[in-house]
């Protein structure tokens, strides 16, 4: 995904982010990756400092702007198709 900041991919899955949220480490990851790896590690994935488990909250801002790239790519598909 060429097109897609960085921001936007999470470090865990490598691919663009649905539901992004930010950890105690600072980071953020797609919500179902950071806790399939809270379930077996107890460090950052990015730092490998000590996590806290369930410490999360919602990365809103980069949620929208992860739904407004979605809908941009969306716009040109259908104007490319047309």
């Amino acid at each position: 995904e060429h097109d897609v900041p960085s921001e936007m991919i999470c470090p865990i899955t490598m691919q663009l982010m649905e539901e992004p949220v930010v950890t105690s480490d600072g980071h953020t990851y797609e919500r179902a990756a950071i806790e399939m790896w809270l379930q077996s590690k107890s460090t950052s994935p990015m730092t490998g400092m000590p996590i806290q488990p369930n410490f999360w909250a919602p990365n809103v801002a980069l949620r929208s702007q992860i739904i407004r790239l979605k809908e941009r790519r969306l716009q040109l598909q259908r104007q490319t198709c047309s």
